[in-house]
C-alpha cells in the first residue's frame, strides 16, 4: 500500500496491516442505524477507494461481540477508542473527547478527525495530479468538519446545533433524513428479526446515499479553500477595501475582513454584478444594502434612479445589483454609497 499523505504513522502501519489480504472488513453495530455510523461507513469506503480502487471493502453490522470484533476497523460499538487497533467508539464512560466548542465526538467525528485530512489530500491529488500542502488539506478537512461532521457529532450526542425560527417548521438535515428513513423502516415489519433485516438493508442504502454525497462535499471543500485564497488576493489588490473587485464570484465569507461592503464580479448571466457582504456566512443580514428606491427596478426604470446607463436590475431585497459592464456597476456602487453617506 502506498504511503498516505498526512496520516499518523500509527494509522499508516495499521492500514498496511489490514490491507495486505486485499479485503477490508468494516464493523459497526446492528439493528437501528444513525447518521454517525452511516457517515463513518461511507467515509471509510471513500478513503479506501482513493487508496486503491481494487481493494474490496465489506461491511458487517452485528450486536454480538464475537462477530463485530472480526472487523478490521470497528466503530460506534465496543466502548474502545484506540488508534493502534483501529477502534473508534464514543459510548464509553467519559466519551472520546470533544471539539474546542464543546461538541462531543461521535464515531463519524473520530473517523474524520484522523482520516479527513488524508482523504482531502488524496481527493485533491485525484483532481489535480498533485498532493496539496498539509495546510491546504487541513483547511479542506476543517471546512467539511464545520459544514457536515460537527453537526452529525453533536446531534448523535444529544447536543442541538440550531434553534428553529418558526413554529411547526423542522430543519431538514442529513441526520434528520436518516432518522426519517429509520422510522419508516422500523414500522414495516412485525418481529424484531424482520425489523433488523430491514434495518440492515436500509443502512446499506443510506451508506450509498451519503457515499454519493461525499464526492460533492469533497469538491465543495476543494473549491471553497481555493476561493478563500483567491478572494483574499482580490481584497488585497482592491484600492478601495470597501469594494472587492473579482474576476469571478468567490464563495468566501468577507465578513472575516473589516472593510468590505460589496463584492463586484462578472455575472454568469451576462454583465457585471455587485453583491452586498453579509454580516456572517450563516446570516442573511448585510453590512450594506442598495437604496430602497432601487428595489425591484430594471433597465430604464433603474437607470433613472441610479443615473447610470446600462443599469439592469436591483433585487427586491436590495442585496444585488446588475449592470452591463464593470465600469457601470462600479458607478452604481459609488452612487449607492453617495446616497447613503457611506
Amino acid at each position: 500500500m502506498k504511503k498516505i499523505p498526512y496520516l499518523a504513522p500509527v494509522l499508516q502501519s495499521a492500514l498496511e496491516r489490514i490491507t495486505k489480504k486485499g479485503t477490508v472488513l468494516l464493523a459497526t453495530h446492528g439493528s437501528n442505524f444513525h447518521a454517525d455510523d452511516i457517515c463513518a461507513t461511507a467515509t471509510l469506503k471513500k478513503l479506501f477507494s482513493l487508496i486503491s480502487p481494487k481493494l474490496k471493502v465489506k461491511v458487517t453490522r452485528n450486536l454480538v461481540q464475537k462477530n463485530w470484533e472480526k472487523g478490521d476497523i470497528v466503530y460506534d460499538i465496543g466502548m474502545i477508542y484506540d488508534l493502534k487497533t483501529l477502534r473508534f467508539d464514543h459510548h464509553q464512560q467519559g466519551g472520546a473527547g470533544e471539539y474546542p466548542n464543546g461538541i462531543k465526538y461521535s464515531s463519524f467525528g473520530l473517523i474524520w478527525k484522523h482520516f479527513g485530512t488524508s482523504i482531502c489530500a488524496l481527493h485533491t491529488e485525484s483532481l489535480t495530479g498533485k498532493i496539496p500542502s498539509k495546510k491546504i488539506a487541513e483547511r479542506q478537512a476543517s471546512i467539511i468538519t464545520e459544514r457536515v461532521v460537527a453537526h452529525v457529532d453533536a446531534m448523535d450526542n444529544g447536543q442541538m446545533t440550531f434553534k428553529g425560527l418558526y413554529p411547526d417548521v423542522d430543519v431538514f438535515t442529513i441526520d434528520g433524513f436518516f432518522e426519517m428513513c429509520k422510522v419508516a423502516t422500523s414500522g414495516t415489519q412485525i418481529t424484531p428479526e424482520q425489523v433488523n433485516k430491514e434495518f440492515d438493508k436500509g443502512f446499506l442504502n443510506m451508506v450509498q446515499v451519503f457515499g454519493g454525497m461525499i464526492g460533492s462535499i469533497l469538491i465543495y471543500a476543494f473549491m471553497k479553500e481555493q476561493d478563500e485564497s483567491l478572494a483574499i488576493k482580490a481584497y488585497q489588490k482592491s484600492k478601495d477595501k470597501r469594494v472587492v473587485i473579482c474576476d469571478r464570484f468567490f464563495y468566501y465569507n468577507y465578513a472575516k475582513l473589516p472593510e468590505p461592503l460589496v463584492v463586484v464580479y462578472p455575472d454568469t448571466r451576462g454583465g457585471w454584478a455587485a453583491k452586498v457582504v453579509r454580516k456572517s456566512e450563516h446570516d442573511f443580514d448585510a453590512r450594506f444594502y442598495f437604496p430602497q428606491s432601487w428595489a425591484g427596478k430594471r433597465d430604464e426604470e433603474l437607470a433613472k434612479e441610479t443615473g447610470v446607463p446600462g443599469s439592469r436590475f436591483c433585487h427586491n431585497a436590495r442585496f444585488l445589483a446588475v449592470a452591463d459592464s464593470k465600469e457601470h456597476i462600479l458607478q452604481i456602487v459609488k452612487k449607492a454609497f453617495s446616497e447613503q453617506n457611506i
